[in-house]
């Protein structure tokens, strides 16, 4: 999954022209983009289910305790 995560990095470098020699930099579609992060939300589901974590309640969670706090 570690490496799933370089790999979305790179196409967000890409996508947005951070740190990329535009010049030599082949172009990239973002489809691309996309897929990357499709590799990572199946990377994640699979193992939050092979942990038996049920994600939608877990992401509902924090995101409640997420909205109450306050940030200053």
């Amino acid at each position: 999954m570690v490496e799933e995560v370089g790999e979305l990095a790179k196409e967000i470098r890409h996508h947005t022209g951070m740190h990329v020699d535009v010049d030599k930099a082949p172009a990239r579609d973002r489809a691309n983009l996309e897929g990357e992060f499709a590799d990572i939300l199946n990377y994640l589901l699979d193992l939050a289910n092979h942990l038996d974590v049920d994600m939608e309640r877990a992401y509902r969670n924090k995101m409640k305790e997420v909205d109450g706090r306050s940030w200053s």
